[in-house]
């Protein structure tokens, strides 16, 4: 093989054999321009080998924060949710504490409207009130009271509101009806 000068339109590559020249050299082959690949591929191959383009950064990193942002508004959402479960919960122990009450004779059946909880059941809560509504049954000895818990907010969430109603024996006409069957036994 005859090695001469390069021309200006020729380039050295390496021999794809790995043939050993004279003194230990690796020989080299005269390719023309037209052998080898066009400069722009070969440079788009070894610019794109060593990482990511700018494009790609910038696309996942949208990507990410719009992620972040979903899965953010997600969790707010979900808090609420779990704030909400938990007043409800308890708006509803409240009423059915406050029902208990009235039924032992703790609390005496009688109507009221909006009294902080604090004040009827001892409950360290201020945040919250219930009304209490009887109504007599027609002639069967019984009282329908409903009680009413709401929730009192300083936000712009709405309040929770419950109400439990129940039918419990005339409290006023158990005490006379009792009194006289003790007088009326007692006489015969």
């Amino acid at each position: 093989m005859n090695h001469s000068a390069p021309k200006a339109h020729h380039r050295l590559i390496p021999c794809p054999e790995r043939c050993d020249g004279p003194a230990g050299r690796k020989t080299h082959r005269l390719v023309g321009q037209a052998d080898l690949p066009a400069s722009g591929v070969r440079r788009s191959r070894q610019r794109n080998a060593g990482g990511f383009s700018l494009l790609e950064v910038i696309l996942a990193m949208a990507i990410l924060f719009v992620s972040v942002a979903i899965i953010g508004e997600l969790m707010r959402f979900g808090l609420n949710s779990a704030r909400a479960a938990r007043d409800k919960t308890k708006a509803i122990l409240l009423c059915e504490s406050l029902l208990n009450e009235i039924v032992a004779g703790i609390t005496p059946a009688e109507s009221f409207t909006d009294v902080p909880i604090s004040d009827i059941a001892g409950e360290d809560d201020a945040n919250w009130t219930c009304s209490i509504e009887t109504q007599s049954l027609d002639s069967s000895g019984l009282v329908s009271v409903t009680v009413f818990v709401r929730q009192l907010t300083t936000n712009d969430r709405p309040p929770i509101e419950v109400s439990l109603t129940r039918w419990i024996a005339d409290p006023s006409s158990a005490g006379t009806s009792t009194a006289s069957e003790s007088s009326t036994e007692g006489q015969q």
